[in-house]
Formats: structure tokens, sequence, C-alpha cells
């Protein structure tokens, strides 16, 4: 997770999803087609992914 956090960082400048920052139009756009590519998940995997971070963060 840190590794895709720390790529999309160097990529767009700034981590969209904790970092404050300005966007220009294209760079959302970039965005936004990058992540129509996927990958998408079931509701099930979703709630399997969740449940495996929440029991990581209790075994620190």
């Amino acid at each position: 997770m840190l590794q895709i956090r720390e790529e999309r960082t160097s990529r767009y400048g700034f981590d969209p999803a904790t970092e404050s920052g300005t966007l220009s139009t294209k760079q959302l756009t970039n965005m936004i087609r990058e992540a129509e590519q996927g990958p998408f998940y079931t509701l099930e995997d979703g709630k399997r992914m969740m449940q495996q971070w929440r029991e990581q963060r209790l075994n620190r």
C-alpha cells in the first residue's frame, strides 16, 4: 500500500488521498481515466480486504 502511495505521489506531485494541493483539469482528467481502468472489486472482496486491514491494525 505504501508503495502505491509513493508511486502516486511521484506521478502526480502529491497524494490526492491524503495531502492538500491543487490539481489542474488535465491532471484530474488523467487520474479519472486511470481509475476507470480498474482494478474493480466485488462487495465481498472489499469487505474481506477491510477485515484484513482491521486485523493488521489490531496486531501491531
